[in-house]
């Protein structure tokens, strides 16, 4: 005759033996979930963090000045500036990438930025240029 083994019972009288198994998977099973978390964390794509970019013009007698710029479609109206103790001052975010733009007076004149590092020339008007600003450099 084979031997029966003894099982555990706990103190409300169950047997054990199925829970004492399924206890014993507990470990695995938090270590494949923190596996699989951390995996999904650390392999997705990240979107690129974006960088505020201030423009400002000083020195302009105007009654609106806008921005446009490859960022926003060439766009004269969605990007106005406000004027600040003379200084008219936008405060964009952008994603990393390199930029044209220029400053729209009263919807009608398009002014390059006399601070800007780099230019190029606008490809429209002969001699005019857009102001270029690169993210990845600030």
């Amino acid at each position: 005759m084979s031997k029966i083994e003894p099982r555990e019972i706990s103190p409300a009288g169950y047997i054990l033996p199925f829970h004492r198994y399924l206890w014993r998977l507990v470990p695995a099973t938090v270590i494949a979930t923190i596996v699989v978390i951390a995996s999904l964390v650390f392999l997705q794509k990240r979107k690129p963090s974006e960088v505020v970019v201030t423009f400002n013009i000083a020195g302009i007698d105007a009654q609106r000045v806008t921005l446009a710029g490859d960022f926003n479609g060439w766009d004269t109206e969605s990007l106005k500036l406000k004027k600040q103790n003379g200084l008219w001052v936008l405060k964009l975010p952008l994603s990393p990438g390199r930029y044209q733009y220029v400053f729209v007076i009263d919807g009608k004149n398009w002014l390059a930025d006399p601070y800007a590092k780099d230019y190029v020339d606008s490809g429209y008007v002969p001699g005019a240029k857009n102001s270029v600003v690169d993210t990845t450099r600030l």
